[in-house]
């Protein structure tokens, strides 16, 4: 064993904590420590929460530029990165990054976070999410895709917190958001879709003033089962340049004496779904394939597929089918 190897970094260690010691003992010497860690900066709050303050280097190792990335470290020497700070990207974002991979125990993103945040296209909340601050995605102009997690902490959306956003197009809202306050989507003029994962009366259940009109949620009903919605499967993906083509088995199955009415395909850069979501509607039964376009390019795509039953101007979804991948050009 290489006992020299083990000391050093026990000895650096030790140091770090001896020398911080004063400041976090408590109100009495300060209320908050601010560091920068690996080019990102940081504020560890007197409970022991750490904040995201920043990008304090624009050549920081955690900005991807290949991928379009800023991964914020999860935790600060065991100390949870909790909060996405106010103003953090406000008019700063890192060039050539248009997305940032927010650590999973974050549960507060504070107001003006993301304030005009110009470069960014994409954003996907993890599970411990429990508010979106006012104003924290602000006048955002290329913002298109906002996804939660399905599972986890009841969560709430402020007012205005997407408010001028009006590039966005899609939105996937799971049942743990209770509250949507005012404004939140005001002036999001490009918004054709949200997904929603409950019924008409749980999305009516919702408190606040700041829902999306209801002509633009699609909900994830148990399906009766006289309406019930056949599923299909993927039967081949093929990469072409930022785009990739699907084919699919037809569903030509009736019941109860008609079709499906359509098809549903959603793609993403990872397993979950969660990032770079994107999600086409193929109207009439008799449709096999469809290419989807405008992806990123020389990046793998995870495929899923589900067919849609229109009963009663309302959409009944079968099951996803089991997804695939293929690397685009």
């Amino acid at each position: 064993m290489n006992v020299k190897k083990r000391i050093v970094p026990i000895f650096v260690a030790a140091l770090m904590v001896f020398t911080m010691m004063p400041m976090m003992a408590g109100s009495a010497y300060a209320d908050e420590i601010y560091i920068t860690y690996e080019g990102l900066g940081y504020k560890i709050e007197n409970n022991g929460h750490v904040v995201f303050t920043g990008v304090e280097d624009e050549n920081a190792e955690r900005i991807n530029r290949t991928t379009g990335e800023l991964t914020i470290h999860t935790d600060y020497y065991g100390y949870w990165v909790m909060k996405i700070g106010k103003y953090a990207f406000a008019n700063n974002l890192p060039s050539g990054i248009n997305t940032v991979i927010i650590p999973d125990k974050v549960m507060e993103i504070e107001e003006m976070a993301f304030y005009q945040c110009s470069g960014l296209k994409s954003i996907s909340f993890p599970r411990f999410v429990e508010k979106i601050g006012t104003y924290a995605f602000f006048s955002c102009p290329f913002l298109e895709t906002v996804s939660f997690e399905d599972e986890g902490y009841p969560c709430y959306i402020d007012n205005d917190a997407f408010s001028g956003c009006w590039n966005l197009k899609e939105v996937t809202i799971p049942t743990r958001v209770y509250r949507i306050n005012s404004g939140a989507f005001d002036g999001c003029d490009a918004l054709t879709t949200v997904h929603y994962g409950g019924t008409r009366q749980q999305w009516e259940a919702i408190e606040g003033r700041g829902k999306p009109p209801i002509d633009l949620v699609e909900f994830n009903y148990p399906i009766p089962q006289e309406i019930k919605a056949n599923g299909t499967s993927i039967k081949d993906l093929k990469s072409a340049k930022k785009a990739v083509t699907v084919k699919w088995k037809k569903q030509a199955a009736k019941l109860n004496g008609s079709h499906i009415t359509g098809y549903q395909i959603r793609v993403a850069t990872n397993k979950k779904f969660t990032k770079n979501k994107k999600t086409v509607t193929v109207k009439g039964y008799k449709t096999v394939s469809k290419k989807i376009k405008n992806l990123k390019s020389k990046k793998r795509y995870y495929v899923k597929i589900r067919t849609y039953k229109s009963v009663g101007g309302e959409k009944y979804y079968s099951p996803w089918s089991k997804a695939k991948s293929v690397k685009t050009r």
